[in-house]
């Protein structure tokens, strides 16, 4: 099984790159077998979430080296704003896997996607994707991650306001008050 993560990891990291913008014409899309081996690829949750990690440190490290949960929750630690150009790299790829995907199977897709719009700070897109992760596949976890954190008003944990200290907002969002705004559930 760990071979097969590396192959989807060293996969994942040439497509992405493949992605990235550059001058010129649009850079096209990985082939349709290519995409259906990342579509499985992402329906691993160790692959996923390394995946999510290399993503969210800013994609300078390979994919393979967030194979280790410990690597992944170091990533989640170290939580910062995004890096432009490797969350357009991963939104690109993980939208064409998406829209390759069978009729009801891109589920693993769609919910990297909502995920990345959520830490992105684009809750709306980030509830429209997750949704439709779940009706494809009721219970995909990360999408059902994302509609709890978006349900209660969580942002990511890179979010400090400008107005307030990062000790001051990570205090109010302990007690339950987020972006100052107390949450208990309601709309």
């Amino acid at each position: 099984m760990r071979r097969w993560r590396r192959e989807g990891a060293a996969l994942w990291d040439a497509s992405a790159a493949a992605m990235t913008d550059r001058p010129g014409p649009p850079p096209a899309a990985p082939p349709a077998e290519a995409l259906g081996r990342l579509l499985a690829f992402l329906a691993d949750r160790e692959l996923r979430d390394a995946v999510v990690a290399r993503t969210i440190t800013g994609g300078r490290r390979p994919t393979a080296a967030y194979l280790d949960t410990g690597a992944v929750i170091a990533a989640f630690d170290a939580a910062r704003r995004r890096d432009p150009e490797a969350f357009a790299a991963a939104f690109a790829l993980g939208t064409a896997v998406a829209q390759a995907a069978p009729d009801g199977a891109g589920a693993p897709a769609l919910g990297l996607l909502a995920f990345l719009a959520w830490w992105s700070s684009d809750g709306a897109r980030a509830d429209v994707l997750a949704h439709q992760a779940l009706v494809e596949e009721p219970g995909h976890h990360l999408a059902a991650l994302v509609v709890r954190a978006l349900d209660a008003a969580a942002p990511p944990p890179w979010y400090e306001p400008q107005h307030r200290s990062p000790a001051s907002a990570r205090a109010e969002r302990a007690s339950g008050n987020v972006a100052g705004h107390q949450t208990d559930g309601g709309p």
